[in-house]
């Protein structure tokens, strides 16, 4: 009877672990990383209920989006500083055989944050004893001081969530140094106000989490500044097919800059200016086989007038990847015209690169510009060249962005531009060289433009051939412009 109780209680074992044991290596240790730390009772539970990798991603896509401050938003907030934070604590805490995240004091940098105040002691002064002495370090065995390296970091209970429930003029953490130079520190779990200090910390993972009854992961809204679509707007993606302004639309897609590593989707879409103005734009991003919406929008539409065209501009933060996006243009709710394509956006790269050299006859001085919006460069907004022709007294300006370039202590960084002018087919005369400052945006970002005189060019059919190149790379870019200049 014994053996077959036995053998009742191994297999009922066994069938308590076939879940986890069906998860992947890339899901199976998930709960054990950094991450882990803001699992709550309930999501421990829910993830050792998980039985495979497809419930494994959901669960995880939830995870984040009930501590997403705004779960709707295509960018998580809070996982990028949890994020950010996991890479700090690798970088300063870790030692011998263990991930500084993971560490006693990467788990309380990720639970409690950054400390209010930071002291270092050294192994000669004497700070509080912690009950753990015989491993922490030289100590005087049998008193109530301890004489070891040690951290404490405390926090102010005024500066925290009031969900904490700190009470008293500080939260105290101290660690100690169990063997000299490793910077293996281990925390005090004992006394009165690590008592305190561990009670606050436990609260973090419910404090943390925002959206207890999320049920489902939100899609993302697409653009910055809208708003998610309903299904009776998506509705009319169907029923652009054909609508009234289809046949004037003249659409560019180009990929912009929002920062050294990405690369947003920017979007013009041009009419005459004698056609109705479009009220709100709607629209999806699906994935690369377009049976998979990733994310929708709905934005009021925010016309710009230059020249004959009357033009609005969409941006796209993608991460790399290939994606279909589908967009219609509503006027009293009903879709005017539709724009759908495939784009395709490219890995970040550490070297450097150029962006697309963009050129058009109006730009606009636009100082509250934010790097990424589309087609706008060191506060200056461009309309894009949209048209084949241009009067004499014009000037065509230009502008794009140089990614890590090379730079030289004490020197300026600057890109070279080579203008090569054609007519009628042939080169007139020698190509044009001139230096342009690069201004600086952001880490690794920097930004040149101009304008040129069409006054300067013969009339009649022209073509303008920029190569942009910076010092330090064999890479440039290249982009060429055919014009019709008018008397």
């Amino acid at each position: 009877m014994a053996r077959k109780t036995a053998l009742i209680l191994i297999f009922a074992i066994s069938l308590g672990g076939m879940a986890f044991a069906q998860l992947s290596p890339e899901y199976a240790d998930w709960p054990d990383q950094p991450q882990g730390f803001l699992l709550t009772e309930d999501e421990h539970k829910d993830w050792d209920a998980i039985g495979g990798d497809s419930e494994a991603r959901e669960f995880i896509a939830l995870f984040w989006a009930r501590r997403n401050p705004k779960p709707g938003a295509a960018f998580n907030e809070f996982q990028a500083r949890f994020e950010g934070m996991v890479k700090y604590c690798d970088e300063n805490f870790g030692y011998e055989g263990k991930r500084g995240a993971l560490s006693d004091m990467g788990r309380v940098f990720l639970l409690m944050g950054p400390p209010h105040n930071a002291q270092n002691r050294a192994p000669t002064q004497t700070v509080s004893g912690t009950g753990l002495a015989t491993g922490a370090g030289q100590s005087d065995r049998g008193t109530d001081e301890v004489r070891a390296q040690a951290k404490l970091w405390s926090y102010d209970p005024a500066r925290m969530d009031k969900k904490f429930k700190a009470k008293g003029s500080h939260i105290l953490f101290a660690f100690y140094e169990d063997r000299p130079l490793t910077n293996e520190f281990i925390m005090d779990r004992s006394g009165r106000d690590a008592t305190m200090s561990f009670r606050a910390m436990g609260r973090a993972p419910e404090i943390y989490l925002l959206h207890p009854d999320l049920k489902t992961v939100p899609k993302p809204v697409s653009v910055p500044g809208g708003t998610a679509a309903t299904k009776a707007q998506l509705a009319t993606l169907a029923s652009a097919v054909g609508a009234p302004l289809q046949d004037q639309l003249h659409a560019m897609e180009d990929l912009g800059v929002a920062d050294a590593d990405h690369q947003p989707l920017w979007i013009h879409l041009g009419f005459p200016k004698d056609t109705p103005i479009i009220e709100r734009f709607v629209g999806q991003v699906l994935n690369q086989a377009g049976d998979e919406v990733l994310s929708t929008f709905q934005i009021e539409a925010q016309p710009f007038e230059a020249g004959t065209e009357r033009a609005y501009h969409l941006t796209f933060p993608l991460a790399q990847g290939t994606y279909n996006y589908e967009i219609a243009g509503l006027i009293g709710g009903q879709a005017q015209l539709t724009q759908k394509a495939t784009v395709e956006i490219p890995a970040a790269t550490e070297e450097t690169w150029f962006s697309t050299v963009w050129t058009g006859l109006e730009a606009e001085q636009k100082a509250d510009a934010m790097l990424g919006e589309a087609f706008t460069f060191g506060g200056w907004h461009l309309m894009p060249l949209a048209v084949k022709t241009a009067p004499k007294e014009s000037q065509l300006s230009y502008f794009g962005y140089v990614i890590r370039p090379v730079l030289e202590e004490g020197v300026e960084p600057t890109a070279k531009l080579k203008l090569t002018l054609r007519k009628d087919g042939k080169r007139l005369g020698k190509p044009l060289s001139m230096t342009l400052p690069l201004a600086k945006v952001s880490d690794g970002v920097y930004f040149y433009g101009n304008a040129i005189n069409l006054a300067a060019l013969p009339s009649g059919q022209c073509s303008l051939e920029f190569k942009i190149t910076t010092a330090g790379t064999e890479t440039f870019e290249k982009r060429k412009v055919e014009l019709e200049i008018l008397e």
